[in-house]
């Protein structure tokens, strides 16, 4: 993608009448270093981003090349291969639906050429039609597909299309104040939306942002006209068309379709585009204005601003390390946001920092959601919460407070069978054997295929010595979850106990397969293996015991 802005803010400044080769190397190393950009990088569920501006901006230079080459079979080569990857970026993310209009600003504002006829003037927009139905279908399917859902659309409570347009005028410029100053980057912000129009602050930064649109348009549409197109008209006219690239590409997330994420850094990744080429044209403008010596020291000035972004980059790459440092980072940031302090304490239960964990759930409880908050995934819904708790107390041996965390969950969400699951190993570490069978069996009530219940109920069983229908269970649980190793153990030892030596070679085998990586061999498995004369699998054998 880099590479591609290289290319694109090259084509871009020539036509604009830079020849600086710094210019096009500064803009694709501030896309490439700049810490802003570091989250669509990093973030995996967010790849779908760097590859719709892949795709984005190879269809918008294979645009840009058919139409220059318009009336041979090149151009129609070239057309058709960018209408083909516009399609595979539609599919990728939807901010590929601006591409049409990005075409048109980057065509009519910097035309590189004269046109000789209105046919010639009026080309790109005839070009472009396909296009504009590919995105018009595509903006339809996604408003279809997000209808009644709580974390996009127009039906999340109290966040209308007027409040959410209001909000993104801060969240513009939250952005804006990151690529200038890009300290306090957060995953997961806490900012509520806009309260209404007659909001002062809202209103008035949507009025700055509606004043530097018209203006941005005024001057990429302005030509020189009787008067030299001087290097300072060349730089105004980049940054007009890089504020207008910058709206443009944050419009499909920060304009009229509410998301309950009301800013992620990841959103402005491409449209980041526009500003940088804004700063490469400056640098470009700036050689051919002045004297070299001024040249010379804005290209050294470029060169440390790069590596000062490089070492900011690397800075904030290292928050991203690990699941704890990263939700650490958050609740400092964000600390009275309750899904921040739920991902941490997951962090710390998967770090084994138990009492820590159960700390941070604790104080996930003992926040309050604002109210519009409460419908929508901004919030962790208290039911979750209380599952994490209960399972951190389990794996603490605080069985007393596991069953009663568990129990209020349950009251929330009576139809989790995952909770009552939990519960019934809960009763069953305590030796309440009758509470553990009730559990176990209202979850394979709501859910047969429960794997986790059928184990249990094996244990309950043999616990009180009904070793066949212990087996029986054990059987259901490893049928459906075969790469489960406590359920194949279990298997094993039930039908071990009742004689059935091929069915327990063949558990126990399997048993050690699925523990082979672990390194820690489980000799008395190993040693009963031997004992029942178990025909070798030829597979490697290992590792630790059953739960």
């Amino acid at each position: 993608a880099s590479v591609l802005v290289f290319g694109l803010a090259r084509l871009l400044l020539r036509r604009a009448g830079v020849e600086s080769q710094a210019a096009p190397i500064l803009t694709a190393a501030l896309f490439a270093l700049h810490p802003l950009q570091s989250q669509a990088v990093i973030y995996l569920a967010q790849r779908s981003e760097v590859l719709s501006s892949l795709l984005y901006l190879t269809a918008l230079l294979a645009l840009l090349a058919a139409e220059e080459r318009w009336g041979g079979a090149r151009g129609w080569a070239l057309y058709g291969f960018a209408a083909a990857v516009f399609l595979l970026a539609l599919g990728a993310k939807p901010i590929a639906v601006t591409l049409p209009v990005a075409f048109l600003l980057v065509r009519y504002a910097l035309p590189g050429r004269t046109t000789s006829s209105r046919r010639e003037a009026a080309r790109p927009i005839l070009l472009s039609i396909p296009f504009f139905l590919g995105s018009a279908a595509i903006a339809w399917a996604s408003l279809r597909s997000v209808g009644g859902r709580d974390d996009a659309g127009f039906d999340i409570p109290g966040l209308g299309p007027g409040r959410y347009l209001l909000t993104q005028g801060r969240v513009i410029l939250r952005y804006l104040r990151l690529l200038a100053w890009p300290a306090g980057q957060n995953l997961d912000y806490d900012l509520a939306p806009s309260r209404a129009l007659l909001d002062p602050p809202s209103t008035l930064v949507a009025l700055l942002l509606l004043a530097l649109l018209v203006a941005a348009a005024a001057l990429a549409w302005h030509r020189a006209g009787p008067h030299p197109d001087t290097p300072v008209r060349r730089a105004a006219r980049l940054s007009a068309l890089g504020l207008l690239w910058y709206l443009l590409l944050l419009a499909p997330s920060s304009s009229i379709l509410p998301l309950a994420d009301l800013i992620e850094e990841h959103r402005c990744y491409l449209a980041n585009f526009g500003p940088f080429l804004a700063a490469g044209g400056a640098l470009g403008c700036l050689a051919q204005a002045r004297p070299r010596s001024w040249a010379r020291a804005a290209l050294a000035t470029s060169a440390l601003a790069c590596l000062l972004l490089a070492g900011a980059l690397r800075s904030r790459a290292q928050v991203w390390s690990s699941r704890l440092t990263l939700w650490t980072d958050v609740t400092r940031k964000s600390p009275e946001k309750q899904r921040a302090h739920m991902n941490r304490g997951h962090a710390l239960e998967k770090a084994d920092r138990l009492e820590e964990a159960v700390a941070e759930y604790r104080r996930t409880l003992a926040l309050s959601p604002d109210p519009w908050e409460r419908s929508s995934s901004q919030t962790a819904p208290r039911q979750d919460v209380l599952r994490n708790l209960g399972s951190t107390y389990l794996s603490l041996h605080r069985l007393a407070e596991a069953a009663a965390t568990l129990e209020e969950a349950i009251a929330l969400a009576p139809a989790s069978t995952d909770l009552q699951s939990t519960l019934a190993m809960v009763y069953l570490d305590q030796g309440k054997l009758g509470e553990a069978e009730r559990w176990a069996g209202r979850a394979l009530q709501l859910d047969p295929d429960d794997g986790r219940a059928e184990n249990t109920l094996g244990e309950i069983r043999m616990a009180r010595g009904e070793v066949a229908g212990a087996l029986q269970a054990f059987r259901r649980g490893a049928e459906l979850d075969p790469d489960n190793a406590v359920r194949m153990f279990n298997t094993g030892m039930a039908a071990d106990k009742l004689g059935r030596t091929a069915e327990a070679c063949a558990a126990y085998e399997r048993y050690l397969q699925l523990q082979a990586h672990t390194g820690q061999p489980d000799l008395d498995v190993q040693a009963r293996v031997r004992e029942l004369r178990c025909e070798p699998s030829g597979r490697e054998r290992g590792t630790a015991g059953p739960r």
